[in-house]
């Protein structure tokens, strides 16, 4: 009864082993399962090969059924036990592969789905990996760039590759670092477009940087759009000129620089187009916007490179005469000036003359740039109110008694223009006038 018992035992136990290593075998046919049961066919002939043994040691013709069962059904819960060892660790590793192969499939599809390209660098080997996306970005193929670092910064622009190096080892000279920087990069075709590169880095226990990722993002569009943004800003939206704004900061600059040297010396020019006002009445706005237009073309082609021209006003204009040694040298800018306005205008079939006043203020009559643009207006309204198409130097007397003149002590019935002619009258500059 017992021999029946264990035996019974031990078929139920093998037929166990032989449906968990099929099962194996059909999970995984590459490795696991094969080598499951290829191991349970090896126990089983160590089985028998002891039996045998067991048989030739004892002098003996056979075991008894007794002892033949009891030492199969040991081998067979043996095998068993360790098929089922065997089992469990699989499933483990099928369960964290499956995982794995999940994570996998989500950053591949995140990857290919985002306008980012993606980067990697070791920075213990010092190798780096570029995605297909961050090539494709600029028009390149995988293949067309090797994944180095020295690929990386040759597509830098030249001018911006010093700030990137400078700021990724800045980033990795911290304990925690977190990567940010815009730079230019070449394309394909040989332009160069702004990127945004992010990037965080790995810590080792020693505090030593090992590692570091991140991504990399075009924002031309972006860059364009601030640029637009900044120059409507700062630019007159009809003539394309600088407006008062970045005169004012240009002339705030310059003043500075003489603040330090007071051997570098500039002047400011008030233009203001005479009787404009007729010529809007006259011919309507149209023609008077294409005048401007026009005129802000001349006094272009007048400067020298470095002045700046900027429209203050509906028809006034400042010009910006940097580093003038002479004062006679403005003089003859504003002649020049006077001269190319008065040339006739062909405009929508019609031929328009005009003619303009300039005032002119040299560096010492003013320590802010508001102050030197007032008193350039000053000049140029007393050259307009002295017969027009003509220019005038700021007189700083002749500015301090028409103050005198339109203080409420003074005749209260002269109006305030009348100060003003009468104060440059008296005080005549052998080049304030034509």
């Amino acid at each position: 009864m017992l021999d029946f018992i264990i035996l019974t035992i031990s078929i139920i136990a093998q037929l166990a082993v032989a449906i968990m290593a099929l099962k194996l075998v059909a999970r995984d046919r590459r490795n696991g399962g094969w080598i499951a049961i290829a191991g349970a066919i090896f126990i089983m002939f160590i089985e028998r090969l002891i039996i045998g043994y067991y048989v030739l040691y004892n002098d003996l013709e056979k075991p008894s059924q007794l002892t033949f069962y009891s030492i199969d059904l040991v081998i067979t819960l043996a095998i068993f036990i360790g098929v089922i060892l065997i089992k469990y660790r699989f499933v483990t590793i099928e369960k964290i592969t499956e995982k794995l192969r999940r994570s996998e499939e989500r950053y591949a599809l995140a990857a290919q789905g985002a306008s980012d390209g993606l980067w990697d660098w070791d920075l213990v080997s010092g190798k780096l990996y570029l995605s297909p996306r961050w090539k494709h970005i600029l028009g390149y193929e995988d293949r067309e760039i090797v994944n180095s670092a020295e690929a990386w910064f040759s597509l830098v622009h030249p001018d911006d590759l010093d700030g990137l190096k400078a700021a990724i080892a800045n980033s990795i000279s911290k304990d925690s670092f977190h990567f940010e920087h815009e730079y230019r990069i070449r394309e394909k075709n040989g332009t160069y477009n702004w990127v945004l590169c992010r990037g965080m880095g790995m810590i080792d226990d020693n505090g030593n940087s090992t590692r570091m990722a991140g991504s990399q993002t075009d924002i031309t569009i972006r860059k364009v759009a601030e640029q637009l943004l900044q120059h409507d800003a700062n630019h007159d939206t009809l003539t394309g000129l600088p407006n008062r704004a970045l005169m004012e900061k240009r002339l705030s600059r310059l003043i500075e620089k003489r603040q330090k040297n007071n051997m570098f010396n500039y002047v400011m020019l008030y233009v203001d187009i005479d009787s404009f006002k007729e010529i809007n009445d006259s011919f309507g706005h149209m023609m008077g916007d294409l005048v401007l237009i026009q005129t802000s073309r001349r006094l272009e082609s007048c400067l020298r490179p470095g002045d700046m021209v900027a429209r203050t006003g509906g028809d006034e204009f400042t010009i910006l005469l940097e580093d003038i040694d002479d004062p006679n040298d403005a003089v003859i800018s504003a002649k020049r000036i006077l001269n190319e306005l008065n040339a006739p205008f062909k405009l929508l079939n019609q031929q328009l003359q005009i003619s303009a006043s300039i005032g002119i203020a040299l560096s010492d009559d003013g320590t802010q740039a508001d102050e030197l643009i007032r008193n350039s207006d000053i000049a140029m309204y007393a050259a307009k109110t002295s017969g027009k198409n003509r220019y005038a130097l700021f007189d700083a007397a002749a500015e301090h008694r028409r103050l005198v003149l339109a203080k409420p002590s003074a005749n209260m019935t002269e109006s305030n223009t009348d100060s003003r002619v009468a104060a440059y009258k008296p005080a005549p500059n052998p080049l304030s006038h034509q």
